[in-house]
Parts: structure tokens; sequence; C-alpha cells
């Protein structure tokens, strides 16, 4: 996990903005939207001091690249989202922040790993299909993606069969 720096920040508005053909001004809302949420900044923090790998992370929990697929799922406002690579689940945290700003939508995650998503918890399983197993059977298994986030392998063989 690491923070993005002032200009990289401006740089992805601007860059979200021209993508999504949105003015910046409202680009610039969404991310503060999501900067300004406390209480899932708290929430999201408190799950985090739970886990026990919690010294690899950074308090406040930093959002990097991630609060650029809140900001497009808020403006694009899919049905069915996917995320290749949940690893401990903050994107997957994310994600579904901006589908309940939605007001609709359902995220599937996927990992390998047995281990992934130890920032779920029970509430957010809930909402959250957590999918263990290889990334492209599990992607085979939805139907309808309208969002895809590739952030598991990324080996141009793996992000091609994804």
């Amino acid at each position: 996990m690491y923070e993005i720096t002032k200009i990289n920040r401006n740089q992805m508005v601007a860059a979200v903005a021209q993508v999504a053909n949105k003015p910046i001004t409202e680009v610039e809302k969404l991310f503060e939207e999501l900067e300004n949420d406390t209480e899932f900044a708290n929430k999201l923090n408190a799950k985090s001091k739970k886990l026990k790998i919690s010294y690899e992370l950074l308090f406040p929990i930093p959002y990097a690249r991630r609060i650029v697929w809140y900001v497009l799922i808020r403006i694009y406002k899919p049905n069915v989202v996917v995320e290749s690579g949940t690893e401990k689940g903050l994107g997957s945290l994310i994600i579904d922040r901006a589908l309940e700003k939605n007001a609709h939508g359902q995220l599937f995650t996927l990992d390998i790993d047995i281990y992934a998503g130890g920032l779920l918890d029970a509430a957010d399983k809930q909402r959250i299909s957590l999918m263990v197993g290889d990334s492209v059977e599990s992607l085979g298994k939805i139907d309808n993606v309208d969002f895809f986030i590739q952030d598991s392998n990324h080996s141009i063989v793996h992000e091609k069969l994804d």
C-alpha cells in the first residue's frame, strides 16, 4: 500500500475526466467524496488493525490507485463489477463502497489464494462474492460483466486470458 502525491492525484483526476468525458470539477467531487468519507475510513482502519499482518499496512489506509476505481464505478454505475486479485480486500471494500453509493451493483472478487479477503467480514461477504480459484475459470461463471478490474497476475499471457 502506498500514498499518492498531490501532483499524481491531480493527474489521476484529469485522466479520469478525459477518459470518462466528464468535467474535472465533477470528477474532483467524486475523489473528494471518498477522501472525505470518514465513516468508511474509520471502518476500514478498524478492520485493518485486526489483521494479523497489520504491520504491513500504513495508517490511515491510503487508497492509492483504487480511488480511480471508485470514481469510475460512481460515474458508470455498472451492474456487475469483477475484480481479479482480491489480496487483503482493500480494493473490494472501496468498490463495494462505490456500489453502495450508487445504490445498486454486485461485486465479484477473484483470487487464487485461499487466505485472500482478510479485510472482509461476514457482513461484507453478504454483499461481496469472493471466488477463490483460478480467475479465468471463475470469470467464466459470471454473466454480464459491466466493469472489469485486472489486479492479479500481470503477465501478458494471464492478462490476455482474463
